[in-house]
């Protein structure tokens, strides 16, 4: 995964998951349970000029992020960050209550279909 000095310290981004497991997870998961969909530094990470990851690495990293976020717009998941270090944190998605509005299998095949 791409690699970022700040401080003389390495640090490592790496998406733990990728959009279609995310998409897996929130279709089963129960309410209550969480995942940690990326571990770095989120904003810095999904951006090529401030990261030397190859771009394959990057846009993994961008299409988690912005399905994540698409769940949370949606209701689906709460997002949290837990700081691990300095400019390091585990992204999490909580499993909320599923209001039953929306069909995540379509939803997942749509993104998928959009980003394809």
């Amino acid at each position: 995964m791409g690699q970022v000095t700040h401080n003389s310290i390495r640090f490592e981004a790496r998406s733990l998951i990728d959009s279609d497991q995310l998409a897996s997870w929130i279709a089963t998961s129960n309410p209550g349970e969480s995942i940690v969909y990326h571990n770095g530094f989120l904003s810095r990470d999904r951006q090529r000029i401030l990261n030397d990851a190859e771009g394959a690495v990057i846009d993994k990293i961008r299409r988690v992020a912005e399905m994540a976020w698409m769940f949370a717009g949606i209701g689906q998941v709460s997002l949290v960050q837990r700081r691990i270090g300095e400019l390091m944190y585990d992204y999490i998605a909580i499993r909320r209550r599923s209001s039953g509005a929306v069909a995540l299998n379509d939803l997942a095949g749509s993104r998928r279909a959009a980003t394809a």
